[in-house]
């Protein structure tokens, strides 16, 4: 592996270069000059040093990814103007420039990376979560109108999934990457409202399985989650017969759920009977 060429660096030697903590700070003067003396340092993450003295392998992110993160759109547009820069630079949890921007909720400089040709909006980090579908579940609306409808309805992001309904052609069913639908995971996650605009929604599939073969009432009934049990059942088409992998039922579902958020405190008999009295009505 090529190493990076030597630079001032400010603290522990070669741990944090001055690039970075520049671009950190916004300061673009200083991210200016830096180039200009250097232009290539601009593609190389901090390499914090290990006890011998030898340099680790790249773990941090690059001086891009930082200035996306603190959303500072001129040095993100001073470092895209390097030749030695990827837009796409992943750090050691797989983040990009993207990722970094939209899940801090930096539009600006989401909306330079996006006016590239060369960013690619769907490289996932570690977890699989996209830079968008990040921004959906954090709430940030405006840059969440590009993301996930279902990572928006886990986050419980109202005004996130009604901007994304009201989008012509929006699938109210697309799937995460577990095949868990939006409903699917705004009852499991308890947000009651969500899970009312959801149904709204004509065709909305409300016994859809996922990977495991759980079904929304099952995932809702399972975390105890009554009301959100209560207005699935008042709809005539939901099946709360539906068996997932292992065999269980939403009713068993909410027994074992209530056994295992109790056990060691108290009985779950107290947090389950009332599910259990919902579901065999």
């Amino acid at each position: 592996m090529m190493e990076p060429p030597e630079s001032p660096t400010l603290g522990t030697p070669l741990s944090r270069s001055a690039l970075s903590i520049a671009a950190q700070q916004g300061d673009n003067a200083t991210v200016r000059r830096l180039l200009e003396e250097t232009p290539s340092q601009a593609s190389y993450p901090d390499r914090p040093p290990r006890r011998d003295g030898r340099l680790r392998r790249a773990l941090r992110p690059d001086p891009l990814s930082i200035a996306a993160q603190n959303g500072h759109d001129e040095v993100v547009a001073l470092l895209l103007g390097q030749k030695s820069v990827d837009p796409n630079a992943r750090d050691k949890h797989g983040c990009t420039p993207l990722w970094y921007a939209s899940s801090a909720g930096n539009e600006g400089v989401v909306g330079l990376l996006l006016s590239r040709t060369d960013v690619d909006v769907d490289l996932p980090d570690s977890y699989g979560q996209t830079p968008l579908a990040c921004a959906a579940r954090a709430g940030h609306e405006r840059i969440g109108r590009h993301a996930s409808l279902a990572h928006a309805a886990e986050g419980g992001h109202e005004a996130v999934v009604r901007a994304l309904l009201a989008q012509p052609g929006i699938d109210p069913d697309s799937p995460d990457e577990w095949r868990r639908t939006p409903l699917a995971l705004a009852a499991s996650a308890g947000h009651a409202t969500v899970v009312s605009l959801l149904l709204e929604q004509p065709g909305v599939d409300i016994n859809a399985v996922d990977a495991l073969g759980q079904t929304p009432l099952f995932l809702a009934a399972r975390q105890g989650h009554q009301p959100i049990v209560r207005g699935l059942l008042a709809r005539p088409d939901v099946r709360a017969d539906v068996r997932d992998g292992s065999g269980h039922t939403a009713l068993s579902a909410a027994a074992l759920g209530a056994t295992r958020r109790w056990r060691g405190s108290c009985s779950a008999a107290g947090m389950w009977r009332p599910i259990r009295g919902i579901l065999m009505v």
